[in-house]
């Protein structure tokens, strides 16, 4: 039976997927490096630092160490918004083949919605959702498909990932966030969305995927306990009691949280921010959450080719 590796190098996290196809995509191996490349992203002209550089090339190393010890077929490893938008991106895709052997593809932010986008549609927990808008919320950039009847009708990739939205508007992530700053953010969304023809009318459905929503889910499992509607929808009220609660805390006060990583903890307030922006936008009280993305869309079609 196939077995294919994917690495997705994203801004925040560096994540393995090693997996099969037998009556649907069957994961194999999951295993996730936290080393955030994308610091200064929301400058003009971003540049991946040495020691960014370093920690990614090391991450690296370690996953496919990782998959090498599953006998996996073949290995893919993907770039994408933090080293799509550096200016030394090709640069650090040649250094890191010359290391480990393997070509570092950087994809396109429309790329990388479409692989998004197929990798959703295996998801047994969204197959009932004939027709929905769906966002990817990375570190550097936030991917957008809106499906209709099941299919793919727009894709497109926006300059809002949770790392670089944090540093245009948070000036002190560490500190407890004024509602000021929150709402100037929530403002910049929704003129963002406008900007890139995401626009609030059919259809309904509202899905996310992506690491801050998955963590999202679990803060509310430890702070809210059975509050959860079930393991896949989330309710906007319930995202919104952690965002304040989260918002108001500082950076130490948010790591007493257990579930929140704390390479996450100065970025959360921002993630739910956005994720927030988007409920309202599309006027939904639920948001749906996947745990498929961009690894699973790769990885099908790694075993499809």
């Amino acid at each position: 039976m196939k077995k294919v590796g994917i690495i997705d190098l994203g801004s925040n996290t560096i994540k393995l997927l090693v997996a099969t196809y037998k009556d649907g995509l069957k994961e194999i191996h999951k295993q996730i490096e936290e080393s955030r490349i994308s610091k200064g992203i929301s400058q003009e002209k971003p540049v991946l630092l040495p020691e960014s550089i370093e920690r990614a090339t090391q991450a690296v190393k370690t996953l496919i160490e990782a998959a090498q010890e599953h006998n996996v077929d073949s290995l893919t490893i993907v770039g994408t918004s933090a080293v799509r938008d550096a200016r030394n991106g090709f640069e650090f895709a040649n250094l890191l083949e010359e290391v480990t052997g393997y070509p570092l593809r950087i994809l396109s932010g429309t790329e990388e919605a479409q692989f998004v986008a197929y990798g959703l549609r295996f998801d047994p927990n969204i197959q009932q959702y004939s027709s929905f808008h769906h966002f990817d919320l990375g570190g550097g950039s936030l991917e957008y498909n809106r499906v209709q009847d099941h299919e793919l009708t727009y894709s497109t990739s926006i300059p809002l990932g949770a790392v670089r939205i944090t540093e245009q508007f948070i000036p002190e992530p560490k500190l407890p966030i004024p509602e000021s700053q929150i709402e100037q953010l929530s403002a910049h969304i929704e003129k963002l969305f406008a900007e890139h023809s995401i626009k609030p009318n059919t259809p309904n459905t509202l899905i996310f995927t992506g690491g801050s929503m998955t963590i999202a889910r679990k803060i509310i499992q430890e702070l809210l306990p059975g509050e959860l509607i079930n393991e896949h929808q989330i309710s906007k009220n319930l995202l919104d009691s952690i965002s304040r609660t989260l918002s108001l805390r500082s950076f130490e006060e948010r790591l007493e949280v257990k579930s929140l990583p704390e390479n996450r903890a100065d970025v959360i307030p921002a993630a739910l921010t956005l994720i927030l922006t988007a409920a309202r936008y599309f006027d939904q009280q639920i948001v749906v959450h996947s745990e498929y993305g961009l690894r699973h869309g790769l990885a099908l079609h790694a075993l499809n080719s």
